[in-house]
């Protein structure tokens, strides 16, 4: 990672850490209890309990910790300190439940792998020069058949160009599924965000 990328590496998180930190941080995607696409992966079996998670940009660890709950052992990560500090206030860390500060562009920040990796907001915040990064850490971090689970909104962009972008980032590790409309909108949104669920497997 050059000089540049890793300016606004830094710039980025420091811009999310201050949002994570503010008492009226309402983000618009956020929601009560859990995205319809995880919930449906877990109920048709395409994320078996049992399984190690990776819940990638978990914020306050709402996702993590339902997850937790319905069996899995689950490694909620964010590079925000501030959400970590909430995630770990708010749910109790457990043998099933741990979150951990992570910049998931950094080379080498995390070490083991999982046998499923779900992303719900944290790619499509990420700017050029970083996309790469993230690509080639969520390799490192999969093993083969290692499902990967990934919500992206479809918000300035089309659903043609949003899978044209996950399939020219992730298909030389990761096989493309299926992809399911989805919503990416919380209460606090104002107006209705659509978005994509992309199902992908490692080769």
């Amino acid at each position: 990672m050059d000089l540049f990328t890793r300016f606004r590496s830094w710039r980025h998180r420091r811009r999310w850490n201050k949002r994570w930190g503010s008492d009226d941080h309402t983000p618009q995607w956020e929601i009560e209890g859990v995205a319809e696409p995880v919930r449906q992966a877990v109920s048709d079996g395409w994320l078996k309990p049992g399984m190690s998670l990776l819940d990638i940009g978990c914020g306050r660890g709402d996702m993590a910790a339902w997850l937790a709950e319905a069996g899995f052992e689950v490694l909620g990560v964010d590079f925000s300190d501030n959400a970590i500090k909430l995630a770990r206030h708010e749910h109790r860390v457990s043998q099933q439940l741990d979150f951990q500060v992570v910049d998931v562009t950094k080379r080498g920040a995390l070490t083991r792998q999982f046998d499923g990796l779900v992303d719900r907001g944290c790619l499509h915040t990420l700017r050029d020069g970083l996309t790469q990064a993230y690509a080639s850490n969520v390799a490192t971090w999969a093993r083969t058949g290692t499902r990967f689970l990934l919500l992206m909104h479809y918000r300035n962009t089309t659903p043609e160009a949003r899978e044209e972008q996950v399939r020219s980032l992730l298909e030389a590790e990761f096989e493309l599924l299926d992809v399911q409309p989805t919503r990416m909108d919380g209460p606090a949104s104002k107006k209705e965000i659509l978005g994509g669920a992309f199902r992908l497997v490692k080769r």
